[in-house]
């Protein structure tokens, strides 16, 4: 039987991106919209967490999970929950690299 519920990892996921996005994200949304920036604090926290090393195999330095579009539709729906822009500027390193391991 099919299941259109979250696995267990997801829902991990689900909840660690909602945490960060209500932690760090939310509270300086507005500021990094009226200065049209993003604060190098606040990136060095979205790569300490993984989202761009997550999905990258371990012989290159990530963690080596699978890449999954229903996984990173999650993770980007909690994200843009805290702000667009900064879910945009907190996961763009993920299309470099992932570019790069594709080709």
């Amino acid at each position: 039987m099919i299941s259109f519920g979250l696995t267990e990892e997801q829902e991990a996921i689900r909840e660690a991106m909602h945490a960060f996005a209500e932690s760090a994200m939310r509270p300086i949304a507005r500021d990094c919209d009226e200065e049209s920036r993003v604060p190098d604090d606040f990136l060095e926290q979205a790569w300490q967490l993984g989202l761009t090393t997550t999905q990258v195999p371990e012989a290159f330095g990530g963690m080596g999970a699978d890449r999954s579009p229903i996984t990173n539709a999650i993770a980007l729906e909690e994200l843009a929950w805290g702000d667009g822009s900064l879910a945009v500027a907190a996961l763009a390193p993920s299309l470099f690299v992932n570019a790069i391991l594709d080709h």
